[in-house]
């Protein structure tokens, strides 16, 4: 559910899973115009966020901010681990930090 951009919530009760919420947030349908509007004017577009990576990966897709496959997709496409996958040239990159002490 994350690669399609939704965050999902189990609720528990000692052992017994009673139900999951999931919850969808998309982003507003004018942010994909202002993204390629940035993008093209040369302008650096920065994604922020504390989403899970994967559902963050999924939002920047449906904004335009990736546009070509990741080097975990690729890997995945190609049976190999990561750090076997070249990537000659990038438009998009993502890190993943905690702010939890």
């Amino acid at each position: 559910m994350a690669e399609d951009g939704v965050a999902v919530l189990v609720l528990t009760f000692r052992v017994l899973v009673p139900g999951l919420i999931t919850l969808m947030d998309p982003p507003r349908d004018e942010v994909p115009a202002a993204v390629a509007s940035c993008l093209s004017a040369g302008i650096k577009v920065v994604m922020v966020t504390g989403d899970h990576p994967l559902t963050a990966q999924a939002i920047a897709r449906k904004i335009g901010l990736i546009t070509q496959p990741t080097r975990d997709l690729l890997a995945k496409q190609r049976g190999v681990p990561e750090n076997q996958v070249m990537v000659t040239s990038h438009s998009a990159t993502a890190t993943t930090t905690s702010l939890t002490s």
